[in-house]
C-alpha cells in the first residue's frame, strides 16, 4: 500500500526537472493564490537571497506557528478576507522574508532548486511508518546538513482549506486512524 508515499512521488516529478538550477515548487491541491502578483514575488525572492535552501509562504492554516501570519490560526471562511490579507502582505513585505530557524517548511508551498533536491533528496516510504513527515524532514536535511536558509517569503500568502473543518492538529489524514 503505497498510497501515501509521498516522498516517492515526489522524487519522481523532481527528477524530471530538467536543469539542476531551476527552482521547483510542490503545492497542496487545497491552497490557492490569490490574483497577485505572486510570481513577481517569487522571482524576487529567489534572486534576493540567493543562500536559501527552501522558500515557504504565509498561510492561514497549518500546525507551524511560524507559517501563520502574525503567529495566528484564522478559522475565517471568508475568501474576500483572505484576499484582502494577501495584498496587505505584498504591499507590506514584497519579496522580503524571514529565516526559519526553530523548525521546517510545511509542504503547503515549499520552493527549493533541483540541486538541493538531488543533494538530500525527500524520504520515501508509507507516511505511517515515518517518524517525521516529508516535508519537515526536507527541510531539516537542507539547514542541516547543507547548510542552506530555510525562509518564508513575508509577501507571499496561500489560502489554505487545511483541515478547515478539524483541529490542524489532527494528522489521521496522514497516518491514519
Amino acid at each position: 500500500n503505497n498510497y501515501k508515499d509521498y516522498g516517492k512521488a515526489l522524487n519522481a516529478h523532481c527528477a524530471l526537472v530538467p536543469y539542476d538550477e531551476d527552482w521547483i515548487i510542490i503545492r497542496d491541491q487545497d491552497t490557492m493564490y490569490f490574483p497577485l502578483d505572486h510570481r513577481r514575488l517569487i522571482r524576487e525572492a529567489t534572486q534576493r537571497y540567493p543562500d536559501t535552501g527552501v522558500f515557504g509562504a504565509y498561510t492561514n492554516r497549518i500546525g507551524l506557528q511560524w507559517q501563520l501570519v502574525e503567529d495566528q490560526l484564522s478559522d475565517n471562511p471568508s475568501v474576500t478576507d483572505h484576499y484582502q490579507m494577501a495584498k496587505h502582505l505584498e504591499e507590506k513585505y514584497g519579496s522580503e522574508c524571514k529565516v526559519i530557524t526553530q523548525g521546517g517548511i510545511a509542504g503547503f508551498f515549499m520552493m527549493f532548486r533541483k540541486s538541493t533536491w538531488k543533494n538530500v533528496l525527500f524520504n520515501e516510504g508509507d507516511m505511517g511508518n515515518c517518524d517525521v513527515l516529508f516535508d519537515w524532514a526536507f527541510s531539516l536535511k537542507v539547514r542541516d546538513e547543507l547548510k542552506l536558509k530555510l525562509r518564508v517569503i513575508k509577501g507571499l500568502y496561500l489560502f489554505h482549506f487545511y483541515r478547515f473543518h478539524k483541529d490542524v492538529r489532527d494528522t489521521t489524514h496522514i497516518f491514519g486512524e
